[in-house]
């Protein structure tokens, strides 16, 4: 920077000449600085545009220290100056001498822009007259297309006035004969078809057009007179005719007027005297039932009447391969679709009350499928449908049914037949009517109830395919009534906060008032039924589904299904682990009652001289013949499964209490012994109080320990015989063998 001040200055004080080289010690400092590689950055850091000072020393510290940056920045400094000296003093003397050749410059320019000026004046002339041209030829092309236009509106306005008149002329022409022949009618079709580009073109010539209107409003009126004669006669039997007529109503846009004609004149006289109360009631007074007879007479005026104009008028795969097909047009719609609308809902409009399900649900049915024989006799193609099924008359028709009241009669029904049910399932007795291993079947009135009412949402003479969302909607919600009943059920049996059972109150759920006169051993058919119903759900429930619809749901819209009645299996399945709880416990106390004459074991055998046991106690075997009982009077309503889980559970539990028991009593008896012990020998208390002699080799305490050891060894063949639980397999079973174990001597003894 300090370099090119010093040099501009000098120029501008033009002593250029006088400048003297640079020191030449500067000249050879390149030398020692010129090859300076810095050790702290890299040089081309500098030539980054995003360069920050900030940010450069921040990185440079985080690896060396500040000076040794600063020493590097000042070598690389002393460099870049060098380095510009030497470009300096390399071009030195040119720089010098710059102002030394620039000394004439100004007459030699002067000589040359002399002879410039001449021809600058030539060419500013020569465009003045260019730009005239030019703008005299634009003129005239502007004016030429004018006159193109013009004379192109003039050619418009012949060729309308020349099409009006041949129109006219044929018109007339067809009033002097008695019928007009295909000819001349598909000459009228096509002059009207040339007016009509004619008048298009001369959208923008409104005076004349509003001027030759009324004329060709004329004509039009006229000739669709004489089309309508032409189409009367025709539409029978006449295919080509009748598709040339039909082209020359739409050459005069008249394609409305030509629906309601043959609506008026030809569906209409048939229909109405199809189409009448008494028809419809068929000799059976305030009922339908001749209502699929009405619709079989519109099919069958349909196949025979319109025939040929259907022929003419419907696409399908070969029709546009005929002369006599004619496209745009769609009588089945327009025409017979609209009058029978018309007729069914003006004169038997209770034919849609929806206030009997049942004889809806029939109409219904009938209409459906009237429709789909429409679709399937006369709409070949997938447009043909569409037409008809997009036509305003089509949905008129479906309107008029009123689904959302009918599936509302239907849902009281059913919901009111399973809240009765609910009611209903055990004070009436009729509970464990199932027989074990019939598909549907179930063990309480409920279960059956419920399923029932599954059932008919997917019966033939209750579900509409267009109401499938609402029926499937409804088993859920039916599903999720009955869960909520079975929970309430198995909370009554197991109260949440272990309060025992109260006698029942109004305000509580039906269900729960109807289980106080059943036992806890009922949740066992409560358990089948909810592991039935899922069963049902999985497999029985999805081909009822789809048997009941006409045609497969999409992939999607199953696979929806399917996801929600796997949680509403789900839900169901998660009450089976609080159903075990009350079972189990009451066979638990019930069992553990059966241990009660095991204190009396001490009065047996204390100060009895009783002999030593060989047998095992009479009360062991009632110990486990509760659940015994309630195994064997339930095995059918009892999975594999839960049978094992139950028994294990319960014997487990009663084990431990044998074994405290056990404990308690050898403890007691061992604590007796020892006392008296201490008020005479033992020899004395083994002697007959009248001879003297030794009256058994045990005492009692062993007499009792013995009996102890028989019951124990009995109670395990029971759990093998009577469950098949192996008794080493019990934990709680081999502490309370261990207990007893030492006297095994006692038998040896004995």
């Amino acid at each position: 920077k300090r370099v090119g001040g010093t040099m501009s200055g000098l120029v501008r004080s033009g002593s250029v000449s006088h400048v003297q080289p640079l020191s030449p010690s500067l000249v050879s400092r390149p030398s020692i600085y010129g090859g300076y590689q810095p050790s702290c950055f890299a040089k081309d850091v500098f030539s980054n545009p995003s360069f920050s000072t900030d940010s450069f020393i921040a990185d440079c510290r985080k690896r060396v220290p500040l000076e040794s940056v600063r020493s590097d920045l000042e070598g690389y400094s002393n460099s870049l100056e060098n380095e510009l000296v030497e470009l300096i003093n390399k071009d030195y003397t040119d720089f010098v001498n710059l102002s030394s050749n620039l000394v004439g410059m100004d007459k030699v320019l002067y000589d040359l822009s002399a002879p410039l000026e001449p021809i600058r004046t030539d060419l500013a002339a020569f465009q003045d007259s260019l730009d005239g041209a030019i703008s005299n030829i634009e003129s005239r092309l502007q004016e030429r297309a004018r006159i193109s236009k013009q004379k192109q509106r003039f050619q418009l306005i012949i060729d309308i006035s020349t099409s009006i008149a041949q129109i006219e002329r044929h018109i007339n022409r067809t009033s002097t004969v008695a019928s007009i022949d295909e000819e001349l009618l598909e000459r009228v079709a096509i002059e009207f078809v040339r007016l009509k580009a004619h008048l298009e073109k001369a959208s923008d010539m409104t005076k004349f057009v509003n001027k030759v209107q009324p004329r060709i409003f004329t004509m039009e009126n006229t000739l669709q007179r004489e089309l309508e004669r032409v189409f009367r006669d025709s539409v029978k039997g006449h295919p080509r005719t009748l598709s040339t007529c039909l082209r020359a109503f739409q050459a005069i846009d008249r394609t409305k007027q030509v629906y309601e004609l043959f609506r008026v004149a030809v569906v209409r006289p048939v229909l109405s005297n199809a189409i009448t109360p008494s028809a419809l009631e068929a000799g059976s007074r305030g009922s339908c039932d001749g209502l699929p007879s009405i619709y079989a007479a519109i099919v069958a005026f349909v196949e025979s009447q319109c025939k040929t104009l259907l022929e003419c008028t419907t696409p399908s795969p070969s029709s546009h391969e005929s002369s006599s097909f004619v496209p745009g047009y769609d009588f089945l719609s327009h025409s017979v679709l609209a009058e029978v609308e018309d007729l069914l809902g003006g004169r038997i409009p209770r034919l849609f009350a929806p206030g009997i399900p049942e004889a809806f649900h029939k109409n219904f049915t009938a209409s459906m499928n009237f429709l789909a024989t429409l679709e399937r006799k006369f709409c070949p193609t997938r447009a043909a449908v569409s037409g008809l099924r997009e036509h305003k008359a089509y949905a008129s028709f479906l309107k008029r049914w009123n689904l959302s009241i009918y599936f509302q009669l239907r849902f009281t029904e059913i919901a009111n037949k399973l809240e009765a049910g609910l009611g209903a399932t055990v004070l009436a007795g009729q509970a464990l009517a199932a027989v074990p291993g019939s598909p549907t079947a179930c063990a309480l009135t409920t279960s059956n109830v419920l399923w029932e009412c599954m059932s008919l949402c997917w019966d033939s003479n209750i579900f509409l395919y267009e109401t499938c969302p609402k029926f499937l909607r409804l088993n859920l919600q039916l599903l999720s009534r009955y869960r909520t009943w079975a929970a309430c059920a198995i909370e009554f049996f197991n109260p949440a906060d272990g309060s025992p059972r109260q006698p029942p109150t109004q305000s509580e759920e039906p269900s729960q008032q109807a289980w106080q006169q059943f036992p806890t051993e009922s949740l066992a058919y409560l358990l089948y039924d909810l592991r039935k119903i899922c069963v049902l759900l999985e497999g029985t429930l999805p081909s009822l589904i789809r048997s009941a619809l006409p045609s497969p749901l999409p992939a999607d819209v199953m696979s929806a299904v399917q996801a929600a009645l796997v949680d509403s299996r789900a839900s169901l399945h998660s009450l089976l682990p609080a159903i075990a709880t009350p079972i189990v416990a009451l066979f638990t106390t019930k069992c553990i009652a059966g241990l009660s004459p095991l204190t009396g074991i001490t009065t047996t055998y204390r100060m009895t001289n009783k002999a030593p046991p060989t047998k095992a106690s009479f009360y062991v075997d009632n110990i486990i013949a509760p659940l015994d009982t309630f195994l064997t009077n339930k095995a059918g309503f009892i999975a594999r499964e839960d049978r094992d889980a139950w028994v294990y559970t319960v014997l487990s539990a009663v084990t431990e209490r044998y074994t405290e028991m056990s404990t308690q009593l050898l403890a007691t008896l061992y604590k007796t012994e020892k006392f008296l012990s201490n008020m005479a020998s033992a020899a004395k208390r083994r002697t007959d109080p009248v001879t003297g002699e030794r009256t058994s080799a045990l005492s009692d305490t062993e007499k009792i320990a013995l009996q102890l050891l028989l019951d124990v060894e009995r109670f395990g063949v029971l759990m093998r015989e009577r469950f098949g639980v192996d008794p080493q397999a019990v934990p709680a079973y081999v502490a309370l063998r261990a207990s007893v174990q030492e006297y095994e001597r006692l038998r040896v003894q004995t």
